[in-house]
């Protein structure tokens, strides 16, 4: 049975400590749990719904914190080093949301119509499942996407007539429009996750969520989640004009900056975007740029507000800190909340942060109540619009192959992969294993072709990840020429082809002669040459088409993958400064920051920091900008740059036999090895050789 929290005192605690103790006790139960192969009673639940995650509990894996050394020794023996590694990445952003704004999304939602159509519900980063356990009858399907594995495993015993899926939402493989409703709170970070399919431009994680999420959604679907204020407010719109090309914005909720103290022990600044699937395509209207009398929302630009009182702010900054000066521009505001100020929670601010000036949104009321409130308001006003509304059941059937999820195929099968399970075929169409039709007479020559192309894959697996032949490879080679026999000794070659008559003739413009047009005709064999490794099987053997007889290739006698040679490790060419230790520095003097700085080679003068000097021309005159700049390329055929990041110890530097010319090969690498600039290296330390 489905835990159902009555609100956040059934969820995790306040408080660093009581988190803590918390996830350990989750932990340690979580532990007997899979060691006695049994789901969680009610009991079990309640203890496994107090976890937290590790988002508000970062210190506990920084090694510098010696006071929770005994803390992450009982983590690492309870959740292994895969596990331990893991939780620590989620430290980033695995912040759970308030069960009451929760609360008062779904009521809001349920209230607009969701009650009456219902569908299948995905939260994408649900983390311990608080959505899906507070999601009203409705939803008759729900699916979760989270990636640390042991809040997965969790959700899975709090929710087990949900479908929880342990894996990063970039990996999520389900039919494009096959959801209803997306609802959650989406991960923010800086940073971009590969999927060329759902985030083709790059875009930041959160924005990555909400538009994988609008794909996953069916054309008059709904997604409603909570995400970083730079959705809306970042000065670069691209990622609003995608999605604005898939989803109208309804509504845009402003929460204040201590939404998520309680529940997340966090301070940041969150909208919940309610964002409607077009039926169609995207039309001029749909833009987010243009407010037309339809009532579709502006929210593509983000304007610099004027900061006009930020004595509060400067009040609190640090000495010596950022200031804010009235009159100059501030950070960015979407212009949706200036055209809908009550959409915002709380007392638009100004305040300095670590980087400048941020926004700030104070409030010190109801945060859940206010949010139903506003949110109720803004989508009955939406639904006011004639032959509109925010929830509409699904066009087609339920049973279609859109809306149908089937098994998911493995991560290393791509698209068009054939597979045989059970006497039956399947094929990976849409990232999942969809039956593969195939006639009764065709069916035992794609098995054995399937086994001809497992076999040579394998083999040239082996090949490539190890440079000598081993047993193991001549016994992989050898149930290879075993199968191509026996496929060879029933069927003929692989890539026969029969010869068929067309009726057409062909003239010869030379000599006048005629011919008959001939067909040639390969076989079906079920259909697997749509298969993505089939080149690889018909090339295990050479087709004569005129005799009609095939030969066996190389691979089937000895290897076809040559083991990588060793990189050869160059020497340095004279005309590259080497560093040396200068014998006259004790080993007690040889850093720090009493250790003398290396002198420039050959100046002969008192010793100056690496960073004042600059390259000369062959005239000995100092270079301005543009002499630089057209003699780049030259400049890097005489040239050495140190490696080194950090700044170096007591050194001084020799050349032998200085000449001016070709590039100076590098020297073995090490700590202090010396190799010529590369574009896009970073560069610390510059010496031009010069006469």
């Amino acid at each position: 049975m489905s835990f159902r929290p009555a609100g956040q005192g059934d969820l995790a605690p306040a408080g660093e400590r009581a988190k803590l103790q918390a996830n350990l006790l989750a932990l340690r139960l979580l532990a007997a749990l899979r060691e006695q192969g049994r789901p969680a009673g009610p009991d079990e639940q309640a203890v496994l719904a107090r976890w937290s995650g590790w988002g508000s509990l970062a210190p506990v894996f920084d090694p510098v914190r010696t006071e929770h050394n005994a803390v992450r020794e009982q983590l690492a023996e309870l959740l292994g080093p895969a596990g331990y590694r893991a939780a620590s990445r989620t430290t980033l952003n695995a912040h759970y949301t308030d069960a009451a704004l929760a609360q008062a999304l779904w009521q809001a939602l349920d209230e607009a119509g969701f009650a009456g159509t219902g569908g299948r519900v995905l939260e994408p980063g649900c983390g311990a499942g608080v959505f899906l356990g507070l999601a009203p009858a409705a939803a008759t399907e729900l699916i979760g996407v989270e990636l640390d594995p042991t809040t997965a495993a969790i959700a899975r015993l709090l929710y087990p007539d949900a479908h929880i899926r342990a894996e990063s939402f970039a990996d999520t493989r389900l039919p494009a429009g096959s959801v209803d409703l997306t609802v959650g709170n989406v991960p923010f970070g800086k940073i971009s996750l590969h999927d060329p399919v759902c985030n083709a431009g790059g875009h930041s994680l959160h924005n990555h969520f909400i538009l994988k999420a609008l794909q996953l959604t069916r054309p008059g679907g709904v997604v409603a989640v909570l995400t970083s204020h730079w959705t809306l407010d970042a000065t670069n719109p691209a990622a609003r004009r995608e999605m604005a090309a898939l989803a109208e914005l309804v509504t845009a909720i402003r929460l204040p900056s201590t939404a998520h103290e309680k529940a997340a022990g966090t301070r940041v600044l969150t909208d919940l975007l309610v964002l409607r699937r077009h039926d169609g395509p995207a039309g001029p209207d749909d833009q987010p740029g243009s407010a037309q009398d339809s009532g579709v929302l502006a929210w593509e630009r983000a304007v610099p507000v004027q900061v006009a009182d930020p004595t509060r702010a400067v009040a609190a900054a640090s000495p010596g800190g950022p200031s804010v000066r009235p009159g100059r521009s501030g950070p960015a505001v979407n212009e949706v909340f200036t055209a809908h100020p009550e959409w915002v929670i709380g007392t638009p601010d100004v305040r300095l942060a670590q980087f400048g000036p941020a926004l700030d949104v104070r409030f010190d009321g109801d945060v859940a109540g206010a949010l139903h409130d506003r949110l109720r308001q803004a989508l009955t006003a939406a639904g006011s619009r004639p032959n509109w509304a925010l929830f509409t059941p699904p066009s087609r059937d339920a049973t279609s192959p859109g809306r149908v999820l089937r098994q998911d195929a493995p991560a290393e099968h791509t698209e068009g992969h054939l597979a045989a399970t059970d006497g039956a075929f399947a094929i990976v169409v849409d990232r999942q294993l969809r039956p593969h039709e195939v006639p009764a007479p065709q069916a035992p020559e794609l098995t054995a072709l399937l086994g001809l192309r497992d076999s040579t894959l394998a083999l040239l697996t082996a090949e490539a990840a190890n440079g000598q032949d081993t047993p193991e490879l001549d016994g992989l080679r050898g149930q290879l020429n075993r199968e191509y026999d026996a496929y060879a000794a029933r069927y003929g070659p692989i890539n026969r082809v029969t010869v068929r008559r067309t009726g057409r003739v062909d003239t010869d413009p030379t000599t006048g002669g005629q011919s008959e047009r001939m067909a040639r005709i390969r076989p079906p064999q079920g259909g697997f040459r749509a298969d993505p490794h089939a080149p690889a099987v018909y090339a295990l053997e050479h087709y004569d088409a005129t005799t009609g007889t095939a030969s066996k290739a190389t691979i089937t006698r000895g290897r076809v993958i040559a083991p990588r040679a060793p990189p050869a490790v160059p020497t340095p060419r004279p005309g590259c400064y080497q560093r040396q230790p200068r014998p006259d520095h004790s080993p007690a003097l040889s850093s720090g920051p009493h250790a003398p700085r290396p002198a420039p080679p050959e100046s002969g003068g008192s010793p100056l920091p690496p960073a004042s000097l600059t390259p000369l021309s062959s005239t000995g005159r100092r270079r301005s900008p543009q002499d630089r700049q057209s003699a780049r390329p030259r400049a890097r055929q005489s040239r050495c740059v140190a490696a080194e990041s950090a700044a170096p110890s007591p050194a001084h530097w020799q050349t032998a036999e200085p000449t001016r010319s070709p590039l100076a090969t590098p020297a073995a690498p090490g700590p202090a090895a010396l190799r010529p600039e590369v574009p896009g290296s970073s560069v610390h330390y510059l010496y031009l050789q010069h006469a």
